[in-house]
């Protein structure tokens, strides 16, 4: 019945339609207003009952299809008197969503851009300050379900630890608590965030952090071992994009190397202690390196990487440096990832230099190395016991850069006459960065890096003939082998 019904009177009803803006243009500021109407709505479930009623009675049926009229939320009348805040809504930009892991403490962000601000703009009546532009739910709760919470979102995972045989932990896995991005909460936060630009200027919101729940692990990290084991101390990130085939190699069968290694409370940490040995009975494979005036393959090229990642995850971690020295040439591989300048990298070479950190925690230390080879970052993790001290570097500053020079050639032997075999210019640098340590007694230790990076002119190696004995050609000087990342 209700159906007939419907289909006889449908296109009379209406919902009521709130009176809104929409922005046609940002730049310059144009928007169109709609004005508001009333809404028409039959009631059908009454005329049910009033036939049901009739026909037991045995009466007549004569029904009467009753109607209300629904009134709009939002009238022109309340729109007009905002309208002149929106210029000001607009210059407020864009808003920032942003969150911090608590486990990793890593930051995610989001941007909600001013385009879409503007175009899901609507207006709310508010409990306090009357009527206001806020942002549409609808769109608003799709977006954080569809960019956000797939990227905070984590579960819970529960703690594992095994020792094997060889004194290394075979079998890790650190607990951490499960995040659940809150959508219903976070969509309040931002609107009232854009809300508050239609009644002020200063001090409004140009971020907001996004609301989640936490969720504990059902077996913690300290339950599972007697070290003192405990939670993540810090980690240290690199990026090893763009290598050679062998430099991947030799920089995966360091990672298998370190992933595991446990430190013992008072020692001190050796790179190479744990790296050697260097050869290919010890997994590691020849690989270019610029070494004086030639470009040549030695075992184990691309360590430096390995020096680079540890040096960050024991500053981020707090640790006592005990030795470091840089790279002597600005490779990309090594820049810092937030400003991109040289300066916190640590090169390792058998038998020196050498990468090595004090552990002064009084407990032991996890060293956990993960190669990501989807971003092709190494993740180095210390784990242990926090005794409150807090760890950390600004990024580095470079006060000087220096010229490649002019490109040179030197003849070789080792390739076919007329072949050549070409390594790019590196410019060189001066620069530094500070390391903090706060310890747990509150005493802050700052302590500065400097570094300095040769220049090195682009080289080509030329084939020649080889010459009469006794007439041979002067080798390189006895420069350390440097890291040359990837050889052009």
């Amino acid at each position: 019945m209700i159906a007939a019904i419907s289909d006889r009177v449908s296109r009379h009803e209406s919902e009521p339609r709130d009176a809104s803006v929409t922005i046609t243009s940002i730049t310059p500021l144009a928007y169109d207003v709609t004005t508001s109407s009333r809404g028409i709505v039959f009631l059908y479930d009454d005329v049910v009952g009033q036939a049901v009623s009739r026909w037991a009675s045995l009466e007549p049926v004569s029904l009467e299809l009753k109607r209300i009229v629904k009134e709009p939320r939002v009238r022109l009348a309340d729109v007009e008197p905002i309208l002149a805040r929106l210029p000001n809504i607009i210059a407020g930009g864009p808003l920032e969503l942003k969150h911090t892991d608590p486990h990793t403490k890593k930051t995610f962000s989001r941007t909600l851009s001013l385009d879409d601000l503007a175009a899901n703009i609507t207006v709310q009546k508010t409990a306090d300050n009357g009527f206001g532009f806020g942002l549409d739910e609808t769109w608003l709760t799709s977006f954080l379900e569809e960019n956000v919470a797939t990227n905070v979102n984590v579960e819970a995972k529960d703690a594992k630890f095994e020792i094997g045989d060889n004194g290394k932990v075979v079998e890790f896995q650190g607990s951490r608590p499960g995040v659940t991005l809150d959508i219903q909460k976070t969509s309040g936060l931002i609107n009232d965030a854009f809300l508050q630009r239609t009644w002020h200027d200063e001090g409004v919101a140009k971020e907001v952090t996004l609301a989640v729940d936490q969720i504990e692990p059902n077996v913690k990290t300290g339950e599972v071992n007697d070290l003192g084991i405990q939670e993540m101390l810090g980690t240290g990130i690199s990026d090893y994009s763009r290598s050679p085939r062998n430099r991947i190699l030799n920089i995966k069968n360091a990672v298998n190397k370190l992933n595991g290694i446990l430190i013992k409370p008072g020692e001190e940490f050796s790179a190479l202690k744990y790296l050697a040995p260097f050869t290919y009975g010890g997994g590691y494979l020849p690989e270019l390196v610029i070494k004086g005036d030639e470009i040549k393959p030695e075992i184990g090229g691309g360590l430096c990487q390995i020096g680079t990642t540890l040096f960050r995850m024991a500053m981020m971690s707090g640790m006592p440096i005990t030795a470091r020295r840089n790279h002597s040439l600005v490779v990309f591989h090594y820049n810092d990832p937030v400003n991109g300048n040289p300066g916190t990298d640590a090169t390792i070479y058998d038998p020196n230099p050498d990468f090595r950190f004090a552990n002064d925690t009084g407990n032991y230390l996890l060293l956990q190395a993960y190669m990501n080879t989807e971003t092709e970052e190494l993740e180095f993790t210390l784990w242990g016991t926090s005794d409150g001290r807090k760890g950390y570097y600004d990024h580095p500053t470079v006060t000087s850069w220096i010229g490649a020079g002019a490109p040179k050639e030197v003849e070789t032997t080792d390739l076919s006459p007329g072949e050549r075999k070409c390594q790019k210019a590196f410019r060189g640098a001066n620069a530094f960065f500070t390391y903090t340590r706060e310890l747990p007694d509150g005493t802050k230790e700052e302590r500065v890096f400097e570094s300095h990076y040769r220049p090195l002119p682009q080289i080509c190696l030329v084939g020649v003939e080889k010459k009469a004995e006794g007439s041979g050609t002067e080798e390189a000087g006895a420069t350390q082998p440097v890291d040359a990342g990837v050889a052009e």
